[in-house]
């Protein structure tokens, strides 16, 4: 019943390259078999830091130098949920052209991307978020952005604070309850 019970909860989670492995293998070997490689995937990520960490330390590396320092020019980092057409061209891409406009470096990433969004992020000086919704990849991103000492923006598209504006919104007639 667990195992049932624990796959309509993923399935309810929505689509994502990451959910989509995740409910393949609870599909293919079940729960405790992909507990048991997900806790390995873990092991093997902490491994990593902590070499990472060591090497910093056998150089006399107290602290990583942050990315302003290193090359004295704003770099932008865009995460966001790129499904959508229109927000992907009017909030990330038109961003994208703006900074770069200005001189600025500037990367985007679909927040599913971990490997790209964790990489653009060792270059940045900014992060700003984009329509990701609060789960676990976004807590890893915001933890490596406080890491770095990066400067992190949300960008949000619609007037959330003001009740009468979505009161006028015509739009509202058309969607149930």
């Amino acid at each position: 019943m667990g195992a049932r019970r624990l796959l309509g909860d993923i399935r309810r989670l929505g689509p994502g390259p990451t959910l989509a492995v995740l409910r393949g293998n609870l599909t293919r070997y079940g729960w405790r078999s992909t507990l048991k490689k997900m806790a390995r995937r873990f092991i093997a990520v902490d491994s990593i830091y902590k070499q990472h960490s060591q090497a910093l330390q056998r150089l006399g590396i107290a602290e990583v130098e942050r990315a302003p320092a290193l090359f004295g020019t704003p770099s932008v980092m865009i995460v966001g949920s790129l499904d959508l057409p229109q927000c992907k061209k009017y909030r990330v891409l038109q961003k994208v052209e703006f900074c770069q406009a200005r001189g600025w470096n500037c990367h985007y990433a679909s927040y599913h991307d971990e490997a790209r969004v964790l990489s653009y992020l060792q270059l940045a000086t900014t992060l700003i978020i984009y329509r990701v919704p609060d789960n676990p990849l976004l807590d890893s991103y915001l933890a490596e952005a406080r890491r770095l000492g990066l400067e992190v923006l949300d960008d949000i598209d619609d007037p959330i604070f003001d009740e009468q504006v979505y009161r006028e919104n015509r739009n509202l007639e058309h969607i149930a309850p």
